[in-house]
């Protein structure tokens, strides 16, 4: 069984704010050990760290329910905003942190490691908020297979 390895659509000849934000995520998995995967409230994943499993793509998909389910309890209870996600399961954690309306970023850690990896991801969500979109729409960057030597796993 092969992994699929994510990658940007190509390398980017533009110092935008897509290569930025991939610039920062980049900084973040060699610094600070964080894999992050970043994605649009549609499911979509816009832009992923090296380290992150060949499955990022239905974590991001998965996790954009997670939030929207979160965002319509929140609407009907009056409870206001949400602002953070953190799963716990036997093997690690999946933290997710709003970048802005139209954009998460998320991280799947250790449980031993929770408090420290939430905090960066926090600074990481600063930082990446003037780089990422602002609403979901066809125009949308979003992360594609490489064309040679991938598959994706079924």
């Amino acid at each position: 069984m092969s992994t699929a390895r994510l990658q940007a659509p190509g390398p980017s000849t533009s110092d935008g704010p897509p290569q930025r934000l991939h610039d920062e995520i980049t900084v973040l998995a060699e610094e600070q050990g964080v894999d992050v995967f970043v994605f649009a409230i549609d499911g979509r994943l816009l832009d992923t760290s090296p380290g992150c499993p060949a499955t990022i793509e239905q974590v991001a998909a998965t996790s954009s329910g997670v939030v929207n389910l979160s965002r319509g309890y929140a609407s009907r209870g009056d409870r206001g905003g949400v602002e953070r996600l953190v799963t716990r399961y036997e093997k690690g954690v999946l933290i997710l942190l709003p970048v802005n309306e139209a954009v998460w970023a998320g991280c799947l850690t250790d449980r031993n490691r929770v408090k420290n990896t939430a905090h960066t991801l926090a600074l990481f969500t600063e930082r990446a908020a003037p780089l990422a979109p602002r609403e979901v729409g066809l125009n949308l960057p979003a992360v594609a297979l490489s064309a040679t030597g991938n598959e994706v796993r079924r």
